[in-house]
C-alpha cells in the first residue's frame, strides 16, 4: 500500500511539475511578443508610423487584419462611419469603404 501512495505522490508532483512548465512557456512566449512589438514601436519615427505599426502588430497577435485608434475622449458618440480604419498594409480608409 505505501509504494502505491508514493507512487500517486510522485505522479501528482510530476504532473505538476509539468503544468508549471506550460505555465512558464506561455508566459516567457507572451513576453516575447511584447518585447518585440515595443521594439517594432520605438523604432517607429513618426506618429503615423507609431500608429500603423501598433495596428499592424497588435492585429497579428489578435488574428484580425484590421484595427483602428481613436485618439483623444469624446465628449459624444463618435460617428457611425466617419471614423478611420487602418489595416495590416498601413493604408488608412474611411470604415464605409472598408
Amino acid at each position: 500500500m505505501r509504494y502505491f501512495n508514493t507512487l500517486r505522490q510522485q505522479m501528482v508532483a510530476a504532473l505538476e511539475s509539468r503544468r508549471l512548465l506550460a505555465d512558464s512557456q506561455r508566459r516567457a512566449h507572451r513576453e516575447e511578443i511584447i518585447r518585440d512589438i515595443t521594439s517594432k514601436i520605438r523604432n517607429a519615427t513618426t506618429i503615423d508610423d507609431i500608429m500603423k505599426t501598433t495596428v499592424t502588430e497588435l492585429g497579428k497577435v489578435v488574428g484580425t487584419s484590421r484595427g483602428k485608434i481613436v485618439l483623444g475622449a469624446p465628449t459624444t458618440a463618435p460617428p457611425k462611419n466617419g471614423g478611420n480604419t487602418t489595416n495590416k498594409a498601413g493604408d488608412s480608409t474611411p470604415d464605409n469603404e472598408v
